[in-house]
């Protein structure tokens, strides 16, 4: 495992597949473990929604990167969605572990962290006398005891190894963008084109390999300040499931569409966050995300390596497609980061819950200040 970038959790995930190798072959007992996490997940996101129509969109829009093409991101889904319907039943301290879990089985997630931490605390503002109180609450204690738990865990059964495997995982990668239609795919096409000349509007985009390094610095430090931006925003509004959800994707899109070495794969996150939104708040706005985001991964994989990693559609048609959808990704992202701010500065939003999960998740905000444990505050009582 040190010479991988993976989390430890990801190679146990991958124990089915050693122990059927025997009987069926390391391909095909690869591809019964993914069949066997998607059954799973699509359980998930029908004990999370109830929806029958929402189960059978989110088990089609899996098939391409697991059944597929055989990307193992679906491991990590049914911990993430456990984590989701954690935090509906108010079992925070569940969620935090299964989000945990979640994340040693792909780093990815851990984009996730930050929004989990400001819901689970009801953080409203980043005053230094409210922080501080924060970090005074029974709550916060047990957030910090249950990581350095579980990280006492990890590394008495795995060593330093997942530290190496994070260090290389966010060392610079060779490429602004790996097969990713974001806005370092733009670039790479236009330097090809206007700059280089080396290319014509009719020719297949291809990487730009190892460019300058002040190109990795401009992008980390898009995809930082978007990213932070989207952290405060998140702060400043209200603190329900379904605000956690969006805020967390769109601080994810960010990521997706400025920093450099995303790969196509990445996008999966979008995907199982889009139908968890619509899941956890059914609405038009909510389905059309949950459709947006499960389109935009699969397009994505399906442009570079067709139905089974073998392209034999061509993706030119006068001009490469992965230009112009890139280009659209990258609006869309504009689109989502708007409707953030929008959010945050809505002279409502901040005071005024949206549902009984944030009117109840407000009230164990109030009494985690006031120095109580939140016991008795049930969903959709405030006060109590």
């Amino acid at each position: 495992m040190a010479a991988s970038d993976y989390p430890p959790l990801s190679f146990v995930a991958l124990v089915p597949t050693y122990l059927l190798s025997v009987s069926l072959g390391e391909f095909a007992a690869l591809k019964a473990t993914i069949f066997g996490f998607q059954l799973l997940s699509t359980a998930m996101i029908w004990a999370v929604s109830r929806n029958p129509w929402l189960t059978v969109a989110f088990n089609v829009a899996v098939i391409l990167s697991g059944i597929s093409l055989g990307y193992i991101d679906i491991f990590f889904a049914p911990t993430l969605i456990g984590a989701v319907w954690a935090l509906r039943a108010s079992r925070l301290l569940l969620s935090a572990f299964l989000l945990g879990v979640t994340c040693l089985t792909k780093w990815q997630p851990l984009l996730i962290v930050p929004f989990m931490v400001i819901y689970i605390l009801q953080i409203n503002t980043l005053q230094p006398r409210a922080v501080l109180a924060t970090l005074g609450t029974r709550r916060f204690g047990q957030l910090v005891a249950l990581a350095g738990g579980m990280g006492i865990a990890l590394f008495g059964v795995f060593g330093s190894e997942p530290l190496i495997a994070l260090s290389q995982a966010t060392k610079n990668s060779v490429f602004i963008s790996a097969d990713a239609l974001n806005l370092g795919w733009l670039e790479q096409f236009s330097y090809r084109y206007f700059i280089e000349g080396s290319t014509q509007l009719a020719d297949q985009v291809t990487f730009i390999k190892e460019p300058d390094r002040w190109v990795y610095r401009v992008h980390k430090a898009m995809f930082y300040l978007t990213y932070i931006t989207t952290l405060f925003c998140f702060v400043r509004s209200a603190k329900t499931l379904a605000n956690l959800l969006f805020f967390t994707l769109t601080g994810y899109l960010c990521y997706v569409t400025l920093a450099p070495g995303v790969h196509e794969n990445h996008a999966f996150l979008l995907l199982l966050l889009g139908m968890l939104l619509a899941g956890v708040a059914p609405s038009g706005v909510n389905y059309g995300i949950a459709a947006l985001t499960a389109t935009m991964a699969n397009v994505n994989l399906f442009l570079f390596y067709g139905l089974d990693g073998a392209l034999r559609q061509p993706r030119v048609v006068g001009l490469d497609l992965t230009v112009p959808i890139a280009l659209l990704f990258v609006l869309i992202w504009l689109c989502f980061m708007r409707e953030a701010m929008l959010r945050a500065w809505s002279p409502h939003e901040p005071d005024r819950p949206a549902d009984a999960d944030g009117r109840a998740m407000a009230a164990a905000g109030q009494a985690l200040a006031a120095g109580r444990e939140p016991h008795r505050i049930r969903r959709g009582q405030v006060g109590a």
